[in-house]
């Protein structure tokens, strides 16, 4: 259990992608306009578009449905958090010319979009599946598009070596099929101890 949660996360943040600092709303809206981000916005909406049409007709027997339009808008709000920080680190600064700026405020629409529409799709997978199989998708699901978005984002494929990809890849692959295992594990013992409660 110690080497799930706590070995191989340091394993995924040892490994992973060190972001650009980000000091000021123009550094950061430098990064958020660029074509390779914007393909990577389009791509995470149009995906999450597709899927809750398809949750419509199979949401109730597939897990990975709902599982991965909350991963796929829980990492785009992750990825545009940090603007909001800036946004009112701005304001209370005295800047308030912000307030006129579109990205900006694509940004907090953006971060509130997200957080709504993740626990709207998360009750709907509640409803079907038992939360110990939601939990490890959703957790591994969220850090590696997280992770994939911040080198979209900031641009850092080439500070990316051989080394960290397979520390990345261990590090996911290893806490996915462990909390997998795990919380499996718990599911299936409930389960049992359900039936063999109804038998007498």
């Amino acid at each position: 259990m110690l080497n799930i949660y706590v070995k191989n996360p340091t394993k995924i943040v040892y490994n992973a992608p060190k972001s650009v600092k980000i000091k000021t709303f123009a550094d950061l809206e430098r990064y958020l306009l660029t074509g390779r981000f914007m393909i990577f916005v389009l791509g995470v909406l149009a995906a999450s578009i597709y899927l809750s049409r398809v949750a419509k007709t199979q949401g109730s027997r597939n897990i990975y449905i709902y599982v991965t339009i909350c991963n796929l808008l829980g990492s785009l709000g992750v990825l545009l958090s940090k603007g909001i920080g800036i946004v009112v680190q701005s304001i209370l600064g005295g800047d308030m010319g912000i307030i006129l700026n579109p990205v900006a405020w694509a940004v907090i629409v953006g971060v509130a979009y997200g957080a709504v529409s993740q626990l709207y799709y998360l009750n709907h997978s509640l409803r079907h599946f038992d939360a110990a199989q939601i939990g490890s998708l959703k957790y591994v699901g969220t850090n590696a598009l997280v992770v994939i978005g911040s080198v979209i984002l900031f641009d850092e494929f080439a500070s990316i070596t051989t080394r960290d990809m397979i520390g990345l890849f261990l590090g996911l692959s290893t806490v996915a099929f462990g909390t997998t295992f795990m919380h499996g594990s718990d599911f299936y013992c409930k389960s049992k101890k359900s039936a063999d409660v109804k038998k007498y």
